[in-house]
């Protein structure tokens, strides 16, 4: 985070909306913030990603 604040502020790069909404999250729920993008975020991909369309392609496959 500290580079890409020096990135945008050296290069004069403008900040997308998403990172300014990030950002807004991370001044007023700054730990919530956090959980969500470490813990929450990831668990939930690989509950997707593995749990869901794995077995899915797998029936496929399988058929």
């Amino acid at each position: 985070m500290l580079f890409q604040i020096w990135y945008t502020n050296q290069f004069k790069v403008n900040i997308s909306a998403n990172q300014l909404a990030i950002e807004k999250l991370f001044e007023k729920l700054p730990i919530w913030t956090f959980i969500d993008g470490v813990l929450v975020a990831p668990v939930m991909e690989e509950l997707i990603f593995r749990g869901i369309f794995f077995e899915l392609f797998s029936k496929l496959i399988n058929q």
